[in-house]
């Protein structure tokens, strides 16, 4: 009798929690307060942010309308006026890629203001209250002081301006001086919902493996840079493609014996190797991610110590690059952050072009020091760099560095080197990594 009694019990238990669809577990688990780990604005389109859920995520089909975010925007003193605060409505929500990154996209009625300041973000639900984190803004800067328009950055995936010097220490010689350097500026061109692209400069100085600090390879671009897509999001792990079009630019060498002209359209593909979406390098580790990099590059010989000039010839160009990095959660005494980036390029050029190699180096009798000689080749011209950076403030940083290849306009290869340096790094506020593209 006991033994039927219990199941008898157990049956109505069981009916009770499923009468309206759910068991108990389900319950307990639908009744979690959703977490978010963070809310981005699109930087190539304002009117885009984009929020990844952490443990517990929320039922996608549970998630509310448009109507339940709530969002007001934060204004600092700028063009439009004093400071004040603004509602912004959420015109709609896509949820294509929540099962691949737990990531939606609130589509707004209207930009964030470019005079933003910090956006407070809310979402309510029939059975939670959830206040989202600070939202990461591509703050566009209101004047023309340096302070505002840069900021310290964490390595040299995350930078805009960039400079690196480093030797290495020979037995019985003089030490091997290395310096490399980067510098862009670009400006976003957007009328309300209109998003055009970017538009800027970029430089890069080189040298490796030299007697003196005097750099051997110079690259000066004018660049265009645009989104394939007003979305920053594309398939799976793969964020949207994007141009970067280096429409007129040059690299020589310091002794100006080559010059060459070169135009360049590529198409970069960032690659995330994690579930959260790309950004800054916030406290804990920041998301893996590569960049794939292919396209050709155009170029007019224009001077030159042993190629034809005023030909043109082409390029092929790949590229790929990773980065990945540890920040401090909390403030510490001497550490900032840690990122170890890494880079191959390989060009293919249809035309016979300038190289040095120290393999053929030969001995000149009346000096008494080997010299290498140009040469010519059509061969794959490689590069491999791969960078510790370690951070002791956020502007300054360590390097422990390891190079070999070679890099246009000459081509001066160079065996596998390991150098250790001080780099000095900052950022620019409005337009995020991107805006610098190496190569």
């Amino acid at each position: 009798m006991r033994p039927l009694l219990i199941l008898v019990l157990a049956c109505a238990v069981t009916g009770l929690s499923t009468a309206n669809g759910q068991t108990p577990a389900a319950k307990s688990k639908a009744a979690k307060t959703p977490v978010v780990s963070g809310a981005i604005v699109d930087s190539s389109n304002r009117s885009a942010i984009y929020v990844t859920f952490d443990y517990p995520v929320p039922v996608i089909n549970d998630l509310p309308g448009a109507d339940r975010w709530t969002i007001y925007e934060k204004t600092q003193e700028g063009k439009d006026g004093p400071p004040h605060i603004d509602k912004l409505e959420v015109e709609s929500i896509d949820t294509s890629d929540f099962a691949n990154s737990n990531t939606i996209l609130l589509k707004l009625r209207n930009p964030v203001s470019r005079d933003a300041k910090a956006l407070d973000m809310t979402l309510i639900t029939s059975t939670y209250i959830l206040h989202l984190p600070a939202a990461t803004l591509p703050a566009t800067p209101n004047d023309n002081s340096a302070s505002q328009h840069l900021a310290g950055s964490t390595g040299k995936s995350d930078s805009d301006i960039y400079f690196n010097g480093s030797f290495a220490a020979t037995d019985g010689s003089s030490p091997i001086y290395d310096v490399d350097a980067f510098a862009g500026y670009m400006e976003g061109m957007q009328r309300g919902k209109a998003y055009y692209g970017e538009v800027g400069v970029y430089g890069q100085v080189r040298t490796k493996q030299s007697l003196t600090v005097d750099p051997n390879s110079f690259q000066v671009y004018g660049v265009y840079q645009r989104l394939l897509s007003n979305s920053s999001h594309w398939r799976g792990q793969f964020q949207m493609p994007y141009i970067n079009y280096r429409f007129a630019g040059w690299e020589f060498d310091l002794s100006g014996k080559q010059l060459n002209f070169v135009t360049s359209p590529i198409v970069a593909i960032p690659v995330r190797l994690s579930k959260k979406t790309l950004g800054q390098i916030e406290p804990g580790f920041s998301v893996p991610h590569m960049v794939l990099t292919l396209g050709p590059e155009f170029v007019d010989v224009e001077k030159s110590a042993l190629a034809a000039t005023g030909t043109w010839h082409t390029r092929g160009l790949f590229a790929a690059s990773f980065a990945s990095g540890y920040k401090a959660p909390e403030p510490m005494k001497l550490f900032e952050a840690v990122q170890l980036t890494s880079s191959y390029q390989v060009r293919l050029p249809s035309a016979p072009e300038i190289f040095y190699d120290p393999k053929f180096a030969k001995l000149n009798p009346a000096t008494g020091k080997t010299v290498t000689p140009p040469m010519l080749g059509t061969q794959p011209r490689h590069f491999v760099d791969t960078t510790i950076c370690y951070n002791f403030v956020k502007w300054v940083a360590f390097t422990f560095e390891n190079t070999y290849g070679s890099l246009p306009p000459a081509f001066n290869k160079t065996d596998p080197t390991f150098t250790l340096g001080l780099s000095f790094t900052l950022k620019q506020t409005s337009y995020g990594r991107y805006s610098i593209l190496r190569p």
